[in-house]
Formats: structure tokens, C-alpha cells, sequence
């Protein structure tokens, strides 16, 4: 199923776009309850769009009113790495779940890593692999990332690299706290 693009906001629109926009908006807005998307809420607390049918347009719309959101939950939604760099487009979010967004690769790691309010983020079931998250390295705020993997060596290795760039976060790899097992004297680095 190929997705049309949207519209985007910022660009110079004909009149016939931008009267698409804002049907566009308005009915995305209707969705959530808002009747007039100019009353729309700059900052929402909880956003749980588990499991829905939300898609990167949705995400653009939302972006161009809501600043802030404390949780917001995607689990298991079609977004794409397009959608994350709407989200980016935030000041801030504080708890971010994306697992099982199947959609999602390395690619959206760039737009993730500019998301320094971060302190929650849930990777688990997406395409990103471990070897690639030394690019949230800018998220010193965050204090848990989800991921899963099949818990290899290699696995552990990138691990205990992300450990390092990230030492005030606890990793989770499948559901378990993961532990760095290694002597204190392997803890410490190669010598100055």
C-alpha cells in the first residue's frame, strides 16, 4: 500500500491546498474532540494512540498545534521514520513508546537524538538495530530505553558501548534490566 504524502504546513501552498489543509485539519482535530483547531491544547499530557490507525500525517497535524506532550504512546502504530521527524519537530517529550512500530529504521535515529527532553523511550519490535543506538548519545536526560534483541555477545558488546554513552539510563533488553557482568577492571576503559 503506497501513502500519499502530505501536505506539509510550512511549504508555499496553492489555494486549493491550502483549503485541503484545512479540511484536513479540522477533521483530524473533530477526531480528538477539539471543534475549532485554533482552541486546540499547546501542551497534552497523556496521548495514547496505541494500536491505532495513526499515520505520519496525523503526526504532522498534531505537531503544528501541540508543543509539548508528556506521554505519547504509538505503540504498534504505521508511522514511519517521515512521522518521528514530525515529532522532532516538538520542544518537548518527556515519554516516547514506539514498540512494535515495525516501520521504524536507523533512519529515524537522527530525529529521535534532537528530542533531548527524552527521559523514556521504548524501541522494542522496530527495525532499528542495537549496533545503530550510539546516535541517541544526545539524550543525556533519558533514564530508560527498551529495546529487544536476542541476547548475543555482540548483542552485549553494543550494549555496554550504549551504557557508556548513556550512564545515567537503564537499558532493558527484552523485558530484564541489563546488567554489565564484566570485571570492574573491564568497566573502566583503556588507560589515558
Amino acid at each position: 500500500m503506497k501513502r500519499k504524502k502530505p501536505i506539509d504546513p510550512n511549504a508555499p501552498l496553492s489555494y486549493p491546498q491550502q483549503m485541503k489543509l484545512l479540511r484536513k485539519q479540522r477533521a483530524f482535530w473533530k477526531s480528538l474532540g477539539v471543534d475549532d483547531p485554533e482552541q486546540a491544547p499547546t501542551h497534552v499530557h497523556h496521548l495514547r494512540w496505541k494500536y491505532s490507525d495513526v499515520t505520519d500525517e496525523d503526526l504532522l497535524l498534531l505537531t503544528g498545534r501541540v508543543r509539548s506532550v508528556h506521554l505519547l504512546d504509538l505503540d504498534g502504530a504505521d508511522i514511519t521514520n517521515e512521522g518521528v521527524r514530525h515529532l522532532a519537530r516538538m520542544e518537548y517529550v518527556q515519554e516516547l513508546r514506539l514498540k512494535e512500530c515495525g516501520l521504524l529504521d536507523e533512519g529515524c535515529l537522527p530525529f529521535l537524538a534532537e528530542m533531548t527532553g527524552l527521559e523514556l523511550l521504548h524501541l522494542g519490535g522496530t527495525a532499528i538495530p542495537i549496533a545503530a543506538l550510539d546516535a541517541l548519545q544526545p539524550l543525556q536526560k533519558l533514564r530508560l530505553l527498551l529495546v529487544k534483541a536476542d541476547d548475543t555477545e555482540e548483542i552485549r558488546g553494543h550494549l555496554h558501548r550504549l551504557q557508556a554513552l548513556l550512564p545515567d539510563c537503564i537499558l532493558n533488553l527484552n523485558h530484564q534490566q541489563f546488567t554489565d557482568t564484566r570485571p570492574w577492571w573491564d568497566r573502566l576503559g583503556p588507560e589515558p
